[in-house]
């Protein structure tokens, strides 16, 4: 009885180390992914626009999107931290604080995406986890995002909400 319970926990060893190995194999292909995904979309990012919505990733229609407070993001900036930014996974779930950014790619074709208000991070739509800019709040990144919020988006609000509806 004694030989089965040994090779009844080195067979339970065995497994835990293949699982483990499995799963960190899958977190690094997954981050290796993520950032060949970055790096392809900052290269054929022509324009990004913040629109003044919380994004989720669900919620809003383009009937939203049309009728948003938005503004141009400079191209340089998202490129810029795009290339000092860390991938994390998973992704965090919701975020509170985030601004929807679409993203047009020389082909025209559009990509979403969520800048976040306070720490220097966002996440690409269709895909788990986020990025992290170097320097985080301080970066020139979380810098414009915020001056592009306090000059654009809350006079704008400011003015919606002296409005009679």
């Amino acid at each position: 009885m004694s030989s089965r319970k040994g090779w009844l926990l080195v067979f339970a060893v065995v497994t835990l180390f293949a699982v483990l190995g499995v799963v960190a194999w899958r977190g690094h292909h997954t981050a290796t992914l993520a950032r060949r995904v970055l790096a392809k979309t900052v290269f054929a990012t022509r324009s990004v626009r913040i629109y003044d919505i919380a994004f989720f990733g669900v919620g809003f229609s383009s009937n939203d999107i049309s009728s948003a407070i938005s503004a141009q993001f400079p191209v340089e900036v998202f490129s810029n931290a795009a290339a000092s930014a860390e991938y994390h996974n998973p992704s965090l779930g919701l975020w509170k604080q985030t601004s929807l950014a679409v993203l047009t790619l020389r082909d025209g074709s559009q990509r979403r995406a969520c800048f976040h208000y306070d720490d220097g991070s966002f996440a690409l739509e269709d895909l788990p986890g986020y990025y992290t800019v170097l320097g985080g709040g301080n970066s020139e990144f979380n810098s414009t995002f915020m001056r592009l919020i306090q000059k654009q988006f809350v006079p704008k609000r400011y003015e919606r909400s002296k409005t009679p509806n």
